[in-house]
């Protein structure tokens, strides 16, 4: 019986030395005061940690331990749950504007991976009357909202160290009723919101262009007051089109020339989306131009447009290109070839995904061009549908992938343990199998 112990402890022994768990982490956090007061501000700053946890015998501390920290305070974008209670800037820094409780969460997006972190801010009384004011929360929103011609908003106002009992005194104007037109100022009573020192203000957005939302009140002989300049668009977004590198479109094209389109959508301060296969695509004239999945074919001389249309939250934009086609439709339609007849000419990629073309550019998986390091970071092992990518991000089978990808994403762990523990099986039933034949001869 000892040596079956002996036996199982120098195989637990043998499994652990040869095995290296690696797990890499990514961490974000908020470094700062958790209390302020009303009418003051502090500053918070968000850590963004990379670590290495990795158990491996032969190294020192059993190899744990960071592989990068960096500070991205201002690369970050920070909300407060209840902006009555606290605000918070884009770079960090929270203002209190009324007694009570609110969450600060910030998020940071590193080369396609989103961490977020949360801390709970204590909002207590100022100690001097200076501090009362009256506040517009969407004034103080980060993104703030975007203003439509046709909808019907409205914004909180806050009063700080005002008495609740003049909020039925706040007066709210707009400076342009054409545009913006204010349609009730009232108590709300939604639980999330239940307090006593805020008011609602609704308002119509009733056409394109500008008007400053002003609320006031007057207490104890003073005149408080805060001021919104409203921006109203015909659109919540807008697109552009350019060729696939983002580059400007000429004017002039040739017969039978191919240009690879790109749109991009643009919506407040939100960072640029690249939309080209969500759109509509659509030609003023199919005899000149064809369009498919972004990709331009003119086909005979003449003025023709390209239009692209997205369609989100059922807000439709249309953006459109006017392209002028030059050359001579007599020589043209001796190089038309006949669409039943196969063309056997080499197709560049229309829709790249994870993919480099023959000029060797790199498209990641979105279709975005990308350096060959983004490249592999973002393509290298990966399975996208039912195709494969192995560590360069090239096309390969499910065999070679599951060779050599399989094991970076931890595989390697299970079958070590699945085979180890065979192994463990068999030698008992072996042991166990001689003993009893040694009882039987006995």
């Amino acid at each position: 019986m000892r040596k079956i112990y002996r036996g199982l402890l120098l195989l637990f022994i043998s499994l652990f030395a040869f095995t290296k768990v690696e797990a890499i982490s990514f961490n974000l956090s908020i470094i700062g005061d958790t209390e302020v007061k009303v009418g003051e501000s502090i500053n918070l700053s968000a850590d963004y940690w990379i670590g290495n946890e990795m158990f491996d015998p032969s190294l020192p501390n059993g190899g744990i331990g960071p592989v990068s920290h960096e500070n991205v305070t201002t690369s970050s974008t920070w909300s407060s749950s209840k902006t009555n209670i606290a605000t918070v800037n884009a770079s960090g820094v929270v203002t209190g504007v009324a007694v009570g409780t609110t969450t600060i969460k910030v998020v940071y997006t590193n080369d396609g991976i989103t961490t977020e972190a949360e801390m709970d801010i204590n909002v207590i009384e100022g100690n001097s009357s200076q501090n009362r004011r009256l506040i517009i929360d969407d004034k103080y929103e980060v993104p703030g909202p975007i203003l439509v011609a046709g909808q019907s908003r409205g914004t909180f106002v806050t009063l700080v160290g005002i008495p609740a009992s003049k909020k039925s005194d706040i007066q709210a104007t707009s400076s342009n009723t054409e545009v913006v037109e204010i349609t009730n100022t009232n108590l709300f009573n939604d639980t999330d919101y239940s307090v006593d020192n805020v008011i609602f203000v609704e308002y119509n957005l009733k056409k394109v262009g500008t008007a400053v939302l002003t609320v006031s009140v007057e207490y104890e002989g003073e005149t408080y007051e805060d001021s919104y300049t409203m921006n109203v668009r015909e659109h919540s977004y807008s697109l552009t089109i350019t060729d696939r590198n983002g580059e400007e479109l000429p004017s002039e094209v040739n017969i039978n020339d191919n240009i690879l389109l790109k749109v991009t959508k643009y919506q407040g301060t939100l960072p640029p989306e690249d939309i080209t296969n969500e759109v509509i695509w659509s030609s003023s004239d199919e005899n000149i131009a064809s369009v498919s999945g972004g990709r331009v074919t003119f086909k005979k001389a003449g003025n023709v447009s390209v239009s692209a249309t997205a369609i989100y939250s059922n807000e439709q934009v249309t953006k459109t290109y006017k392209f002028t086609v030059l050359g001579d439709e007599q020589n043209n339609d001796s190089k038309q070839t006949n669409e039943d007849e196969p063309n056997n000419e080499p197709q560049k990629n229309i829709n790249p995904l994870c993919t480099i073309n023959d000029e060797g550019i790199y498209y990641d998986n979105k279709g975005t061009e990308v350096d060959a390091d983004t490249y592999k970071k973002r393509c290298g092992c990966i399975l996208i549908g039912e195709t494969y990518y192995d560590i360069d991000g090239k096309v390969t089978t499910e065999e070679e992938f599951n060779k050599v990808c399989v094991p970076k994403t931890g595989n390697t762990i299970s079958l070590v343990i699945l085979t180890s523990l065979l192994l463990i099986l068999t030698g008992i039933y072996t042991i166990y199998s001689v003993y009893n034949n040694k009882f039987y001869k006995v």
